[in-house]
């Protein structure tokens, strides 16, 4: 066979290659989604007369937690969050041996053929289409509803149009001209910087607490589609707001000094509480809701309650009751306002949900009106049980009326409403439980509402497999501890048909049932016990070996005056703290392994890279890229096409100004930093009001390391230091280089000598440079 015979047979082959290639793409372009997800009209509700199409459906209905397989593994996010972990977690004579170790699964990892499963395709797929549909459609926004775990697609013009009209009502809510950020940060600031002169914080508590990087508190509203008209509930968001710190720190205070009488922390808490109740004949169950608790809640009446019984604070702080009050005061009275399209509004009355302090003070005074209450009508209920603002008791059917009337003369704005028991049934919904009066005593059984969707982690998400399978076990166990052994055959058949919604194998669904079930011995559970066999033969595991008697893993619980007071222990550098690092299937696994050989105490948690949460419309007002903070951000030369890579925890806007002044004192300081020198070498200009943010991250041990895998992405034209990339390990600097040249050789549709997944010269000597490398 001659020469070009050979050729134009290879050829042949290759166009033959090409043809089979395009025709499976093809096919798996308009192929219909899988049956093995399960899609139910309860998971998503449409409000619009907009038309969905059925693969947006399918991605919307699975709930803005379920995770899907990303276009291109992020391999540099892992890597960054790997090695973040060992420098803070891992030993330092053991970190080297650890990240080599990481190192190598990594570049092992990244030499793999990917092979995706059909409903992987499926998926990415139709979450692009998604997202091009939502870009197409900028009238449609994807959000949760306030209850039921149901995905609402809704109109923007009517969701706005809902929340100005609520905040319209000015006895509510007053516009203001001036933001009070600033001022209510140097306020609280001001306060601990006097503690801290006091010797009643420690120098460490009081800069954690202390804020500089404020933002306004943004509000938002979720839509509640089981009413009527689909009214919304408002919603703050406090995070990273001027009182955010300093009110979770309130609140934590407080939490720990009054132990309510009534407050049950959930159903398994209030199912064994109520095993010995007795009910006295002819009472009846009646709960009590009170309305819009936390907009109408006197925050005046919270500060007195604090006030009069401050003594039990004492026991848990150092802080002094008037500096602890002024405190307390601003954080309720002058942080209480929030911004809406770009607007700064102040709410006038209670206090709005999103506050850290709300949960524990609405607490506090209801209990002093059912106190009050109680008193005052020389009532003796059988027992009362609270959650937030929901209330369940029995007493005689005569004095609910009268109850009713008590608790609404307290105050105008506090109102209850009242729900009597089933007189058929003899039942009452409390929490997720149905509660049976069965004359001397109470029955419980699981409970779910008629609007509650039942959506769990789907069996198809891409988190890790274990953490799928837990998620389903847990709701198993929770809804048999909870129920009356007389409920658990029906329970069965429900709790089956739950999972067989979210996409659970029949096969999985009976081994999980067994599992759980198996895992509880009721043979030595007395008769008076077995009505609850699940949570009355629940035990904590027992240790075994040398350690089985052993304390020295046991958590000490430390006082907030401990905290405040004592210097902390110098103990040498342990493992004792928690780690996420980016999960991406067959390699997080094994790094996880491999670093708990090195970190046993190490606690680490996987972060899937893409869920469905990432379409959902982000329904508070954006943050300006001036005032992100926390950021790895890029500001371009005027005069020739190099930039400088920086990082800062601060405010955007303030680091760049402090980059004019430093190129202002030019003279001065000609090398301060690599951006100064620059200026200083070529009489050039950098664009300032250009800055622009390339990333942004969680925590401020991320920023160096991301801040360095920016500059060695673009090493040929920024001005950096190469000590600016030093806090990458030179055993980690390859493999993220490569990764990123990569990255962007594809990104400009050329095709790189080493591509992702696939072998080669390149390839094959930069992993075998590691391995060498960690060997050694």
């Amino acid at each position: 066979m001659t020469r070009s015979t050979k050729i134009g047979a290879s050829d042949e082959l290759m166009r033959a290659n090409a043809r089979v290639h395009q025709k499976f793409v093809r096919l798996t372009q308009t192929q219909d989604h899988p049956p093995d997800i399960q899609v139910d009209d309860s998971f998503i509700k449409n409000l619009t007369d907009v038309e969905i199409p059925q693969d947006m459906r399918t991605v919307l209905s699975l709930g803005p937690k379920f995770s899907i397989e990303p276009n291109t593994d992020p391999i540099i996010d892992l890597a960054s969050d790997v090695e973040l972990a060992i420098q803070r977690e891992v030993p330092i004579e053991s970190q080297r041996t650890a990240r080599g170790e990481a190192v190598y699964s990594i570049a092992k990892f990244s030499k793999q053929v990917k092979k995706l499963t059909r409903i992987d395709r499926f998926l990415q797929r139709a979450f692009k289409k998604t997202r091009e549909f939502l870009q197409q459609h900028p009238n449609l926004m994807v959000s949760n509803s306030d209850k039921g775990n149901v995905t609402i697609i809704s109109n923007k013009e009517d969701y706005h149009r809902k929340i100005e009209e609520l905040l319209s009502d000015l006895e509510a809510f007053t516009p203001i001209e001036t933001d009070p950020t600033k001022t209510v940060a140097n306020a609280l600031n001001r306060c601990l910087d006097n503690l801290y002169k006091a010797n009643i914080l420690q120098a460490k508590l009081k800069t954690s607490l202390k804020t500089f990087n404020a933002i306004r508190p943004r509000l938002f509203a979720q839509i509640k589609y089981h009413k009527e008209g689909n009214p919304v509930r408002l919603i703050v968001s406090t995070v990273n707001s001027a009182a955010y710190k300093v009110s979770r720190f309130l609140a934590t205070i407080l939490r720990k000094s009054f132990t309510s009488k009534y407050s049950v922390k959930n159903a398994q808490q209030f199912v064994k509480q109520m095993k010995g109740i007795n009910i006295t004949a002819g009472n009846v169950l009646v709960s009590f809701d009170v309305v819009n608790c936390f907009g109408n809640i006197p925050t005046k009446l919270a500060l007195e309650i604090i006030s009069r019984d401050f003594h039990l604070v004492e026991e848990h702080t150092p802080i002094p009751k008037d500096k602890f009050m002024k405190m307390l005061e601003i954080c309720l009275n002058k942080a209480n306002y929030f911004t809406y399209k770009g607007k700064c509004y102040r709410q006038n009355r209670g206090m709005f949900m999103g506050s850290s302090l709300a949960p524990i003070l609405v607490e506090r005074v209801i209990e002093e009106f059912v106190n009050r209450a109680i008193e005052d009508l020389k009532l003796d209920p059988d027992f009362w049980s609270t959650y937030v603002d929901d209330h369940l008791t029995s007493i005689p059917e005569s004095k609910i009326e009268t109850l009713k009337n008590k608790l609404n003369s307290y105050d105008e704005n506090v109102q209850f409403t009242v729900e009597v028991q089933d007189m058929t049934t003899r039942s009452i919904n409390f929490l997720d439980l149905k509660v049976y009066n069965e004359g001397t005593q109470l029955k419980t059984n699981w409970y779910h509402k008629a609007i509650a969707s039942n959506r769990i982690l789907n069996f198809h998400a891409k988190h890790p497999k274990n953490m799928v399978r837990n998620v389903a076990k847990s709701f198993i166990k929770r809804v048999f501890s909870v129920s009356h052994r007389s409920f658990h055959e029906s329970n069965l058949h429900t709790v089956k048909q739950i999972l067989t919604k979210n996409s659970f194998p029949p096969k999985m669904i009976d081994k999980m049932v067994s599992e759980v079930t198996n895992k509880y011995k009721f043979g030595n559970v007395s008769r008076e016990q077995k009505s609850y066999p699940f949570l009355d033969a629940t035990k904590p595991p027992e240790r075994k070996g040398p350690l089985a008697n052993s304390t020295m893993h046991e958590p000490k619980e430390i006082s907030f005056k401990e905290m405040t007071t004592t210097p902390p222990p110098k103990y040498p550098k342990r493992a004792l703290g928690y780690a996420g690092i980016t999960y991406i299937e067959g390699v997080s696994e094994t790094i996880k392994t491999q670093l708990k050989v090195h970190a046993p105490q190490l606690k680490l948690a996987f972060r899937p890279p893409c869920k469905v949460s990432q379409a959902f419309t982000n329904m508070k007002d954006k943050v300006e890229d001036a005032q992100q903070s926390n950021v790895v951000y890029g500001i371009p030369c005027i005069q020739c096409r190099v930039s400088y890579i920086g990082e800062t925890s601060r405010c955007l806007s303030e680091r760049c100004s402090q980059h004019e002044k430093d190129v202002a004192n030019v003279a001065k300081k000609p090398t301060k930093t690599a951006l100064v020198r620059h200026v200083s070498t070529t009489q050039h200009q950098f664009d300032f009001n250009s800055a622009k943010i390339l990333r942004k991250v969680r925590t401020r041990g991320l920023l160096k390391i991301h801040e360095a895998n920016h500059i060695i992405l673009n090493e040929q034209s920024v001005v950096n230091f190469k000590k600016d990339a030093k806090h990458v390990s030179p055993v980690v600097y390859n493999l993220i280089k490569k990764k990123m040249i990569g990255k962007s050789l594809r990104n400009q549709n050329i095709r790189s000598p080493t591509p992702l997944h696939t072998s080669s010269t390149e390839s094959e000597q930069s992993f075998e440079s590691v391995e060498q490398m960690f060997r050694q």
